[in-house]
């Protein structure tokens, strides 16, 4: 089964206004290819860039203290988006179009850009 999993990850920047520092958001994608699209994508999402390590990058502990004094531990607003992206897959198909499905990860990212840019909005 492992075989059949693949994990992307993708950084989003926002530019937002002239005044306003450069927003930026990570997600990871976990797709069981032999499965999809009928087992939709599983999104993780982080508000800093590097926030998954999955051990190929060498962290030291300075490097490990450094990206947790900059990251909360838990951010609301991203745990409702988070599952809003992996929960709302109704929203993103048309239940009498089977075509649709094979969209999903286009979908969910589309989705995951746009929701994200509304949070940024004061």
């Amino acid at each position: 089964k492992a075989g059949h999993i693949r994990v992307y990850e993708v950084t989003l920047k926002s530019a937002g206004a002239s005044s306003s520092p450069t927003e930026t958001l990570s997600a990871r994608v976990r797709i069981d290819i032999a499965r999809y699209p009928s087992v939709p994508p599983h999104w993780q999402i982080a508000s800093s860039p590097g926030a998954f390590s999955d051990g190929r990058r060498e962290n030291s502990l300075e490097d490990t203290q450094s990206r947790a004094e900059e990251t909360p531990l838990y951010n609301e607003e991203l745990a409702k988006l988070e599952n809003h992206i992996n929960r709302g897959i109704d929203e993103l198909v048309v239940c009498s179009d089977q075509t649709t499905y094979e969209w999903i990860l286009a979908q969910q990212l589309d989705e995951l850009a746009r929701r994200w840019e509304e949070t940024l909005v004061p």
